[in-house]
């Protein structure tokens, strides 16, 4: 599935229940709809919600070492 932030819901719904058939069959559909009306509500919630850093990345991910390991060093 695409997750693209211009993607509407209908869209996601449309995917989930796609992969939904192919993996449990269209026949198991009816008992599957309120999971998969729920997680298409909520990957387009996510999908309107901005995705920049919402601070600086920390030092560890950085790619520096932690403090400890470099006084070993």
């Amino acid at each position: 599935m695409r997750f693209e932030s211009g993607r509407s819901r209908e869209e996601f719904l449309a995917d989930l229940t796609a992969e939904a058939d192919r993996t449990w069959g269209p026949s198991r559909r009816a008992e599957l709809q309120q999971y998969l009306d729920n997680a298409a509500n909520a990957l387009w919630r996510l999908a309107q919600a901005p995705l920049e850093a919402l601070e600086a990345e920390p030092a560890f991910l950085a790619g520096s070492r932690p403090r400890d390991v470099e006084q070993e060093a």
